[in-house]
């Protein structure tokens, strides 16, 4: 796989504490600060772009 393929990943954030839109608000946040293409869904969100641009979004969430 080369370094401009796009891959894609479903996220969904389940926190355990008392209030999770909180929690869930900020992790779309930070993955929208990021370069990837992000379609938040009810119960998932999804997020498009390279390896690099994925897996540090989801740091960052």
């Amino acid at each position: 796989m080369g370094s401009d393929d796009l891959i894609g990943a479903t996220v969904a954030v389940y926190p355990l504490q008392e209030k999770p839109d909180t929690v869930i608000r900020r992790s779309i946040e930070a993955i929208e600060s990021t370069d990837v293409e992000v379609s938040v869904g009810p119960m998932t969100t999804m997020i498009t772009g390279t390896a690099d641009e994925v897996f540090r979004a989801l740091h960052l969430a």
